[in-house]
């Protein structure tokens, strides 16, 4: 393999697109795979690699865990890698599937990512934030990229998962649905035009395929299949060419995901948090909530705050802190959302928290 294409800036334009990223399916691949490899170095964490060790045709060189993405913590990681590693290999979620696209970018050595679940655009992303901690640092114009050598989807490895780890790649899709929420708002309030249906199409038609395709790839016992990751993956891949480009839709769902984790210095499941955001959103627009809800369920997506172990007191800081971090210029945001112009607070909140444990 050659050394991997990167950089520490510049992704947005630079990297490969997600659509044309290298992802292998199937069962038994990473025994297949990984009989070939070079020497190489793990990037995983103690659940992953403790599931996947087994499975490796050949022992690593080495490894390491990723418990966080802040920086000091990649650059101690990285210099655990020794000298004559051909090959980092990440074996994990979205944390350690990030963290190897450091430790790669910053040795120069080739990248393949092993996901144990299909959770977040993390699997067919080159970029990457900046971690100071659990807050992001600049503007995603600034972050860091690494373009990984293919990517493995080993369907004997996925599906030991809990099943909701692996439908939260679906939350991560349809959490767009805030965005269209948030034009409609903006748009009856008369702070934007009406939303053009032509810029919302991409992703009115991408959730209309999932919520009528996902289904049919369950068993009769409505529990996931090989056919039900690969569904997933795919159409995680699909969705950046699928998102709304508009000044009219911020994806202050993701912003408000990264508030709630830089505000309780923790983190959650990516896919089910962002899932929430767009709840939250749309409840506090008045628009696409009914349905937003139904496709989530029956995708299996959890989002409430009871089944990702989010607190009442967790959300009520995470929502008193959008103004300030929604206008956080130095840290490349200037977000015009709901969430910041008109925040959840006092009996507002209330009125929230009752709704989410109905």
């Amino acid at each position: 393999m050659d050394i991997p294409r990167g950089g520490w800036s510049g992704g947005q334009t630079d990297a490969t697109p997600a659509s044309l990223y290298d992802i292998r399916y199937g069962q038994n691949l990473l025994k297949e795979e990984s009989g070939s490899w070079p020497s190489y170095f793990v990037v995983s964490s103690p659940s992953a690699f403790e599931v996947t060790r087994p499975l490796l045709s050949s022992p690593p060189v080495g490894f390491n865990f990723a418990n966080t993405l802040d920086w000091n913590h990649l650059d101690k990681l990285s210099s655990d890698v020794p000298n004559g590693t051909k090959l980092i290999v990440a074996i994990g979620g979205g944390v350690a599937l990030d963290a190897a696209k450091y430790v790669s970018l910053k040795t120069s050595i080739p990248l393949v990512l092993v996901p144990t679940i299909v959770s977040t655009g993390a699997i067919i992303h080159s970029v990457f934030a900046k971690w100071n901690g659990f807050s992001t640092v600049g503007s995603v114009e600034s972050w860091p990229w690494l373009d990984a050598h293919h990517v493995i989807v080993d369907y004997s490895v996925t599906l030991q998962a809990p099943s909701h780890l692996n439908t939260a790649g679906l939350g991560d899709i349809l959490c767009s649905q805030a965005g269209i929420s948030e034009w409609k708002y903006s748009s009856r309030m008369n702070i934007s035009p009406p939303v053009d249906p032509s810029k919302t199409l991409p992703v009115r038609n991408q959730r209309n395929k999932i919520v009528k395709q996902f289904p049919l790839t369950l068993d009769e016992t409505k529990s996931l299949t090989s056919e039900s990751i690969k569904f997933i993956a795919q159409s995680i891949q699909e969705r950046d060419s699928n998102g709304i480009k508009s000044l009219y839709s911020p994806g202050s769902d993701h912003a408000f995901w990264q508030c709630v984790e830089s505000t309780n210095n923790r983190g959650w499941i990516h896919g089910g948090g962002v899932a929430l955001s767009s709840v939250i959103i749309a409840w506090h627009c008045g628009e696409g909530l009914t349905q937003l809800i139904k496709d989530l369920d029956l995708c299996q997506v959890f989002w409430r705050p009871a089944q990702l172990g989010l607190s009442k007191q967790h959300l009520e800081l995470s929502l008193l802190s959008t103004k300030t971090f929604f206008s956080d210029v130095d840290n490349g945001r200037d977000i015009k959302s709901i969430l910041r112009d008109n925040p959840i607070q006092g009996n507002r909140f209330e009125e929230l928290w009752d709704f989410l444990q109905a």
